[in-house]
Formats: C-alpha cells, structure tokens, sequence
C-alpha cells in the first residue's frame, strides 16, 4: 500500500507537494515524474533525463532540486488521524544549517584544502548529512559530490564522521518523521 509523503520547496517561493510511493524513494520518483514527465527510469535506477543521465533518484534531486534552497520530504503517519494536528515541516533557519555546514568545513578543509564549497544539507536520523559539491556549468547537470559528512550533537559534543555511503542509504536514512502537536487542555 502506497505511503503518502508531502515535499516542501522554499527557493525563491515555498511550494508543498503530496505524493505517493511505497518507499520515499519511489515517492521522489513520482515528484520528478509529476515535475519532468519526459525523465525516465532506468532499470539500474538511473534516470535519464533531457539528454542527461543522473546515478539516482538522489542525485537528480540534489542536482535539480536541492542545490537551489530547502527542499525536504515527510512521510504522513499510517495511524494518522486527520483530526490530529501534526508538525510536518520546520524550516530551516538561515543559521541553522549555516552552524552545521561551518562545523563540517574545518574537515573538509583538512582532508581537501578547499576553502568555500558550495553546500547543503539532509536531515538523517542518525544526525545531519552535510554534502559538499561543485556545480558543473551546463544547468541541469549532475552535480559533482566532493565531500559527505554526518554532523551530530548529543546535547554534549558535537561530532563531524566522513559519510561514504550509498545514495541508496542516504535515502533510506532521511528523516521524514512528522511530529504530533500536543493539545491544550482546552483545545480537547
């Protein structure tokens, strides 16, 4: 039975989406869908597009979608009642992944040399995946990913670990929790 997701935007508008899929993988693939109906889904899971051939469905959304502004994805609960309010979407502070991306960059610094990388950021649940890129000049290319790191703070210690992972894992690891809010007394 397929999940249903919502996708929030924030460029130079803010746009939600509902989508379907049974994973948030497919949920993504119908987004691209809806959004480029000439894109096509190759059997290694590639997706050719326009004349341009992106790894994922990761990879086309990083270098479509997320390279220009928040773009975030939540899976709407199976138990969820449509009377009870729920948190789907808490946007990004302009500080909030800035803080994340300065802490990671002192890594990237040492392992690379490079100075100011473009970045952004995805939401895990293990903590929060900081990916450093180069942007090719053609638009609508695949972006080069020069650096992966997953930043986590325990109300302690901040850590920042290299992250090599598979697109794959990014995608199954992405947070897409939505909150219940709670209700006030009066509110019953």
């Amino acid at each position: 039975m397929p999940h249903r997701y919502l996708i929030f935007q924030k460029g130079a508008h803010s746009v939600v989406h509902f989508v379907h899929g049974e994973s948030c993988s497919q949920a993504l693939w119908n987004y691209i869908l809806i959004n480029n109906p000439s894109a096509v889904l190759d059997v290694d899971g590639s997706i050719d597009c326009d004349g341009t051939t992106y790894a994922s469905v990761l990879a086309y959304i990083e270098s479509c979608e997320k390279i220009h502004g928040e773009f975030q994805i939540r899976q709407f609960p199976e138990d969820w009642d449509a009377t009870t309010p729920i948190e789907a979407f808490c946007g990004e502070s302009s500080d909030g992944p800035g803080s994340v991306i300065k802490d990671c960059l002192g890594e990237l610094r040492n392992d690379t040399g490079l100075k100011r990388p473009r970045a952004f950021v995805w939401y895990l649940t293990q903590g929060t995946l900081v990916t450093f890129y180069r942007k090719p000049r053609s638009f609508m290319r695949p972006i080069n990913v020069i650096r992966r790191y997953l930043w986590n703070y325990d109300g302690r210690t901040i850590t920042v670990v290299p992250w090599a992972s598979s697109d794959s894992r990014i995608l199954e690891s992405l947070n897409t929790k939505m909150y219940p809010l709670k209700r006030s007394p009066q509110g019953k």
